[in-house]
C-alpha cells in the first residue's frame, strides 16, 4: 500500500502523477573516465509516463458536543489554505464533514452534514461552503463522542452508498480530519447508542489502513485532539487527551497520520501542508537507485516519441528548458515545480550513475 511522502512545502501541480513503466542499467563505455578506487559507476535509467492524478476524498469528523464553537469557528478560520492548495493543484476533490456526537433531531453520526451535501472542485469559493456547512452547533449529548465510529460509518454501508451516496469514491486518495476535546467512545463498553457499530482503535487503524490496499492510492488520518495524559487548556476550554485517537495515529505511523494539538490557536499552516502533501504525494517519483552527487540528469518527451529536452533544477530554473524539477535526496525522489511540470502524456527519463 502507498503511503504518503511529505516533500518540501513548494507549490507542486498535481494535474497529472507518475507511473513507472521501465527501470534498466546502461553499462558504462570502457572509455567513461567514471568511477575511482573504490569501485566503478554504472549508468541507470528510470522511465515513467505522466497520467492523470487520482481524485482526493476529504472527510472532516467535528465534535458537536458542549464547548465545541470556539474550536468550531478555529477549524473555519484555518481552512482556507488547505482549499487553496487542493484548488492551485487542480485535483479532483471531494470535502465532506460529519458529526461524531448524536443529539435529538439531527442526522446521526456519519452522515454527511451540509449543503451541498460534499464539497468538489467545481464549486465556486468552496472555503466559503465550508464555513457554511459548519452549523452543527454544539448541542450534542456528550456520552458518545464517536469519531473513529462516525469515520467508519460515514465511509462503509449502508451509507456510502446511502445518504452519502457521490462522496467517496474507490479510485481516490482518503483524508479523515477528527477534530475533538474528548477522547474517542468508539470501543465497545462505551455509552454509545451504537452499541452495533462499536469499534476500536485497532480494528479502526486496520480497516483504515486497508481501505486502499492494493490500489495503489493513499490514506492519511489528522487527529486535531488533547495530548496525550494531560490534555491542554485554550481559552475558556478545556480538551482531554485524545488517547483513542493517538493510538490510531500511532498504529498507523507517521506517514500516513499525523496529530494537532487541539489547543494551538490555529491550524492553518499544519492543514495547509497536510493537503500540499497529499498532493505532492501523487508526484513523487521514486528513483530505482541513488544517484552519484552531480549525475542526475532528467529528460522530457512531451509527445511521447517526439524530441527530448533536457529539464534544469527548480532551484535555479533555466530560461532555455520549459520544465523544471527537484531532486529530494533524503527521500530519493524527484518532482516538478509547479509552472514548469510536463504535461500529462509526457515521458520521463531520469538517467544517473550509481556505483555498481
Amino acid at each position: 500500500m502507498r503511503d504518503w511522502l511529505y516533500v518540501a512545502t513548494i507549490p507542486w501541480f498535481a494535474v497529472c502523477s507518475w507511473a513507472c513503466f521501465d527501470i534498466k542499467d546502461v553499462a558504462s563505455p570502457e572509455d567513461d573516465d567514471t568511477g575511482d578506487a573504490a569501485g566503478s559507476w554504472d549508468t541507470r535509467e528510470d522511465h515513467f509516463v505522466v497520467t492523470p492524478a487520482a481524485p482526493l476524498d476529504v472527510l472532516f469528523v467535528v465534535d458537536n458536543s458542549g464547548a465545541m464553537l470556539e474550536a468550531q469557528n478555529r477549524l473555519i478560520n484555518s481552512i482556507s489554505g488547505f482549499f487553496e492548495q487542493l484548488e492551485f493543484s487542480g485535483i479532483d476533490f471531494h470535502v465532506g464533514l460529519t458529526v461524531l456526537d448524536d443529539y435529538e433531531d439531527q442526522p446521526p453520526i456519519g452522515q454527511l452534514w451540509g449543503s451541498p451535501l460534499f464539497i468538489d472542485a467545481a464549486d465556486v469559493n468552496p472555503a466559503i461552503l465550508f464555513e457554511g456547512s459548519m452549523d452543527m452547533g454544539c448541542d450534542g449529548w456528550g456520552n458518545c463522542e464517536a469519531g473513529l465510529m462516525a469515520s467508519h460509518l460515514a465511509l462503509d454501508e449502508p451509507l456510502v452508498s446511502g445518504h452519502n451516496t457521490g462522496f467517496y469514491r474507490q479510485e481516490a486518495n482518503l483524508v479523515v480530519v477528527v477534530l475533538s476535546n474528548e477522547d474517542d467512545a468508539s470501543a465497545p463498553g462505551s455509552e454509545c447508542t451504537h452499541p452495533q457499530d462499536y469499534i476500536g482503535d485497532e480494528e479502526f487503524a486496520g480497516w483504515f489502513a486497508d481501505l486502499k490496499s492494493g490500489a495503489g492510492l493513499g490514506v492519511h488520518f489528522v487527529a486535531i485532539v488533547g495530548p496525550a495524559d494531560t490534555g491542554c487548556s485554550f481559552g475558556q476550554g478545556d480538551a482531554g487527551p485524545g488517547d483513542g485517537y493517538l493510538d490510531v495515529v500511532e498504529l498507523l505511523g507517521d506517514e500516513r497520520a499525523t496529530f494537532l494539538s487541539y489547543c494551538e490557536n490555529e491550524w492553518t499552516e499544519p492543514l495547509a501542508n497536510i493537503a500540499e502533501d497529499v498532493v505532492a504525494a501523487d508526484l513523487a517519483y521514486q528513483l530505482s537507485g541513488e544517484p552519484v552527487d552531480g549525475t542526475l540528469r532528467v529528460y522530457v518527451d512531451p509527445d511521447a516519441g517526439g524530441a527530448a529536452q533536457e529539464a534544469s533544477v527548480a532551484e535555479d530554473p533555466s530560461n532555455s528548458s520549459p520544465y523544471a524539477y527537484a531532486y529530494d535526496a533524503v527521500a530519493n525522489q524527484i518532482l516538478f515545480w509547479a509552472e514548469a511540470s510536463p504535461p500529462c502524456g509526457a515521458t520521463v527519463r531520469v538517467s544517473y550513475q550509481v556505483m555498481d
